[in-house]
């Protein structure tokens, strides 16, 4: 099982260089077990020093926020997963060296969640990556079933290419319980981390473990009697024709979720019996076309002053528009943190150099922090980002995180490239407006907006008619004439060469607040949208907030 957990730090070690000091990356396998209260759940770690300096004093541990009835012991192992030193022990791994460990997760009690490892060393920490270092744990009364799985590629690295655009690809993979009695179990193909695009497919079949030919066909999920018997199985991921895959193993991946059948009725209540992922990649349709990034991304983010792991503290979302700047936002439990990107572009080089910058919310100092945003770019494919800002210390009066991350390489902000969001359908109509965060079920508007299609407009622009109706909060949308309502959504050209537009942007409007200041909209998009309304992220200097557009539905 080693070699896997080397294949995946391979994956996520694939396209670097060494670099000074130590650099760290850490995989563990399996994804997943399932024991009885008191048994220890034992997975394999393997910590990779790509570095020209030896990792000192490296020990594995649980993040920060593992508040589990859990305890952990380690002990290095050889290259034949043979334990070697002595149990809790601290070690160095060498530059350019690696060193497995065996990890022992002890329950007291019952319990269902994520154990979030972290290898620290002195000089260094592997950042924490969900479905490469993490394991979910099932701990309960009696011996369940725990499912051992693997999940393998064509290439044998760990990771699934798919060679053309709007092609596929198959990883094989195998199952067997080493717990208690017969897992009965729905094995489900899934596509973590970001969204990509919304064209990608994903499905599965077992398989005749002499021949790989499929028992079945292919389907979304696939039924398993599974006891000490190895079962085999593929998956198989295909591609959009117009939108690639760009190659980012730490967090885009395909995993293979096997869950009890216990609680069919209810996917999320079923326990997890075992897991298995492999990153993907797929190439784009070429764009020859220079010009500005443009079009929808998702976008995460690390955080590293609260865990030496610096996970990732969420998604977000964010739209470039026709002069390449971006703005967007991530929901956090204190509401929405709005982001912006500005700056220069290479067009030749295809290559950014400029700022990202979270923005105060409104009339609160929140979350308010400019920093460094350096990355190369291909349209319909994606970007890395190198970002790094200060935060002052003395934040008093902020209802929100301590702080946000200090970046320091080009792993840890990271976007990838969605189909473009085009709205035009949606905005037409009487919304309800919510500022600052998505609704909660009966929560009143803020305001409420009639949305008009004037036939005397190009079809790319949305007016607004009538009179806004204040909500509870007695905010109102005017024009930046004071004239209400504002002067219309614009669809802004795409410079991706495809012919499909931009992001939708808000023109010419204020927000009025209910002590009657206005904040002047400088940029606006719609960055999301569904079937029940959009979502615009607005910014003002260093002023940020979304509005939560939901379509009224008729009364019954």
């Amino acid at each position: 099982m080693k070699q896997f957990a080397a294949a995946a730090l391979l994956a996520v070690n694939l396209g670097g260089s060494v670099l000074a000091d130590p650099q760290l990356e850490a995989a563990t396998l399996p994804d997943a077990r399932s024991v009885a209260i008191g048994d220890p759940a034992t997975v394999f770690a393997t910590v990779m020093n790509t570095g020209d300096m030896a990792a000192t004093n490296c020990r594995p541990g649980t993040s920060y926020d593992d508040n589990s009835p859990t305890t952990l012991v380690y002990q290095t192992v050889d290259g034949s997963n043979a334990l070697t030193g002595t149990a809790n022990t601290p070690v160095d791994i060498p530059a350019g060296g690696q060193q497995g460990f065996l990890l022992a997760v002890t329950a007291s009690e019952a319990f269902s969640g994520t154990i979030p490892f972290v290898f620290e060393c002195d000089n260094g920490a592997a950042l924490g990556r969900p479905g490469i270092n993490d394991l979910v744990l099932t701990v309960e009364a009696g011996s369940p079933p725990d499912l051992v799985t693997i999940l393998a590629t064509p290439s044998a690295d760990g990771v699934l290419r798919i060679p053309t655009a709007g092609g596929a690809s198959a990883a094989g993979g195998a199952v067997i319980n080493i717990g208690g009695g017969t897992a009965n179990v729905t094995a489900t193909p899934v596509l973590i981390g970001p969204a990509v695009n919304t064209q990608l497919t994903v499905d599965m079949c077992e398989t005749n473990p002499a021949t790989g030919v499929c028992l079945a066909p292919r389907s979304s999920s696939v039924d398993m009697s599974v006891d000490g018997t190895i079962r085999t199985f593929t998956v198989f991921v295909r591609a959009d024709p117009d939108y690639g895959v760009p190659l980012y193993p730490e967090f885009v991946r395909v995993s293979v979720a096997f869950r009890d059948q216990a609680a069919a009725d209810d996917s999320d209540a079923q326990p997890l019996r075992g897991a298995s992922s492999v990153a993907y990649t797929a190439p784009a349709n070429p764009v020859n076309m220079a010009g500005p990034l443009t079009g929808i991304f998702s976008f995460q983010m690390r955080d590293e002053d609260n865990d030496a792991g610096g996970r990732f503290l969420g998604d977000g979302i964010i739209a470039f528009g026709e002069t390449g700047t971006g703005v967007g936002y991530m929901p956090t439990r204190f509401g929405d943190q709005v982001v912006s990107v500005a700056g220069n572009y290479n067009v030749e080089a295809r290559s950014f150099d400029g700022t990202f910058d979270f923005l105060q919310y409104i009339v609160v100092n929140f979350n308010t922090a400019t920093g460094s945003l350096n990355f190369n770019y291909h349209h319909m494919a994606g970007f890395r980002g190198l970002y790094a800002f200060d935060r002052p210390e003395d934040r008093p009066g902020i209802d929100g995180p301590a702080s946000r991350s200090v970046f320091s390489d080009a792993t840890r902000i990271s976007a990838i490239s969605e189909r473009v969001t085009i709205c035009p359908p949606m905005i037409d109509g009487t919304f309800d407006v919510y500022l600052g965060e998505a609704p909660t079920d009966g929560q009143p508007p803020d305001m409420t907006l009639d949305f008009d299609r004037d036939e005397d407009r190009p079809e790319s622009q949305v007016g607004a008619r009538g009179e806004f109706t204040s909500g509870t909060g007695s905010y109102q949308l005017l024009g930046a004439d004071g004239s209400t309502p504002p002067n219309m959504f614009r669809s802004e050209a795409s410079y991706d060469g495809t012919g499909n537009p931009g992001p939708w942007g808000l023109q010419n409007a204020n927000l009025r607040l209910p002590d009657e200041t206005e904040i002047a909209i400088e940029t606006a998009y719609v960055v999301s949208c569904d079937e029940n309304g959009f979502v615009v992220a607005a910014i003002s200097g260093t002023v940020g907030f979304t509005m939560h557009f939901r379509r009224q539905q008729p009364a019954e």
